[in-house]
C-alpha cells in the first residue's frame, strides 16, 4: 500500500485518548490543534501507554491502524 507523500508529516498526541473515540471524535481532536485530517499522520495513545493508534487519510476515506502490546508500553517524551 502507497502512503500519500504527505504522510511524511507525523503528529504525536501527547496526551492520553479513550479508545472508545470513534474517527469523528478523532478528527474532532485534529480540527482542535489547528491540523488538516487530509494531510499528515496522527498518532495517538491510551492512558496505559500500551495502545497506539495510527490516524491518516488514504486516497479517499480513513485509514485506521492499531497496534497493542502484549506487554511493556510505549515510550517517548512527555508520555506518562
Amino acid at each position: 500500500m502507497d502512503l500519500p507523500l504527505y504522510a511524511n508529516q507525523i503528529w504525536l498526541f501527547q496526551k492520553p485518548v479513550d479508545f472508545r473515540r470513534g474517527k469523528t471524535s478523532l478528527i474532532t481532536l485534529i480540527l482542535n490543534e489547528q491540523k488538516s485530517p487530509t494531510e499528515g499522520l496522527y498518532l495517538f495513545t491510551n492512558k496505559r501507554g500500551n495502545k497506539l493508534r495510527c490516524f491518516c487519510w488514504h486516497k479517499n476515506g480513513v485509514l485506521v491502524i492499531w497496534k497493542e502490546l502484549e506487554q511493556g508500553r510505549f515510550s517517548w517524551s512527555g508520555h506518562n
